[in-house]
């Protein structure tokens, strides 16, 4: 199996780069943040290879744990850590992306490593155990001095998803119990716990908003209700998301006991460039998302859709949420409001969304085609 890179720049396309692992197959490939090296990992986990795209040689890194997963960056790119596995212990190995050589090493007392992140700051790396073992650790970088070691239960799944807020004050751990918990970078302790909610405990209106995308009886259209939130993003505006009054019952969807990786617990988790909001997709009440204030620790709003969440991703320049649900639409949250886009293509049925990380536009993918979508006045420069 081969991988390809294309050498020089978009304008000016070169001839591509092939990558052979041989014999040993390729698992996975990605680029490293710098865009000068490829790293890709063999079949069976044999090997990390890093491989130069500008030409000169290429380095090995032998028996990473993970192919696709257990590897990152610090945000500068000088440093890459990775998930070691050696005699039934895991290890967390920190090296330089210039020489590529070990830069520090430390033992993790976990059961089954399953994952890791650098801070945003890159000051520390947090690392957590598989589904069956709650133990969540992060330790200072590059020194690797251990910070935390904590366990919110035992004998139930446990941790599903870790995000660090990008002002790396706050860490948020999402579970299968359905609870989000945020751990505060000055203590080393939970702060608090976001609680999802359950369909016998009917939640009142007046202490959150909650908005529910509702259908046209005559037309294939959503209804919502608009303000100015999304004007300019595209030229078609529904009226497509109501304001819900009276007790709000979450729709739940029963987890099936036989099958592996269950839909149960906290399945997508983002936060706001600013830090300022966090949102959170319960995986058995997957129509709803869920926008949590940090300055005031509580819930301040539900977007409560027809179709499942596929996808959600803040604006990078300004808090505003953009949520599919593998539909011709896409919605949008900010403190002001929601509101619904018509996506104009035919046939497009949105999964996924990547934003623009400088500039206040997006791609939406489906799985054949993509959109482009820009606010009127950055298009018009």
């Amino acid at each position: 199996m081969t991988a390809s890179a294309l050498r020089g720049s978009a304008e000016r396309q070169r001839c591509p780069i092939k990558i052979d692992e041989g014999v040993c197959g390729l698992a996975s490939a990605r680029f490293t943040p710098d865009g000068r090296h490829a790293i890709t990992c063999c079949q069976f986990n044999i090997r990390l290879t890093v491989w130069n795209l500008l030409g000169g040689k290429h380095h090995y890194i032998d028996n990473p744990k993970h192919s696709e997963k257990g590897l990152d960056f610090d945000p500068d790119g000088s440093f890459m850590a990775v998930i070691h596995r050696k005699n039934f212990k895991d290890a967390v190995k920190l090296y330089s992306c210039r020489t590529w050589d070990v830069v520090n090493t430390w033992e993790v007392p976990s059961m089954d490593l399953a994952d890791l992140k650098f801070s945003p700051n890159g000051r520390f790396i947090c690392a957590w155990d598989n589904p069956l073992q709650y133990n969540l650790f992060v330790y200072s970088a590059p020194k690797g001095d251990l910070l935390l070691k904590y366990c919110a239960y035992e004998d139930a799944l446990a941790i599903k998803t870790v995000a660090w807020s990008p002002n790396s004050m706050f860490l948020a751990v999402g579970s299968y119990d359905q609870r989000v918990r945020l751990i505060n970078y000055l203590t080393w302790k939970p702060m608090c716990e976001y609680g999802h909610l359950a369909s016998c405990a009917p939640l009142s209106t007046s202490s959150c908003t909650v908005y529910r995308e509702t259908m046209h009886a005559d037309e294939d259209i959503s209804q919502y209700v608009v303000n100015e939130v999304c004007q300019g993003l595209l030229s078609t505006i529904e009226r497509c998301q109501q304001e819900l009054q009276g007790p709000f019952v979450p729709h739940e969807v029963a987890p099936d006991p036989e099958k592996p990786n269950p839909k149960l617990g906290i399945g997508l988790m983002r936060w706001s460039t600013d830090s300022e909001y966090l949102a959170t997709r319960n995986d058995n009440q997957p129509n709803c998302v869920y926008i949590w204030v940090t300055k005031t620790l509580s819930l301040v709003c539900i977007l409560n859709q027809l179709l499942p969440v596929r996808s959600l991703e803040w604006n990078n320049t300004k808090p505003q949420l953009l949520v599919v649900t593998e539909n011709a639409r896409l919605f949008s949250w900010t403190a002001l409001g929601a509101a619904c886009v018509t996506i104009p293509t035919e046939g497009f049925r949105a999964s996924s969304i990547v934003m623009n990380p400088t500039r206040d536009s997006l791609l939406l993918l489906d799985r054949a085609q993509a959109v482009a979508c820009f606010n009127a006045d950055e298009r018009d420069e």
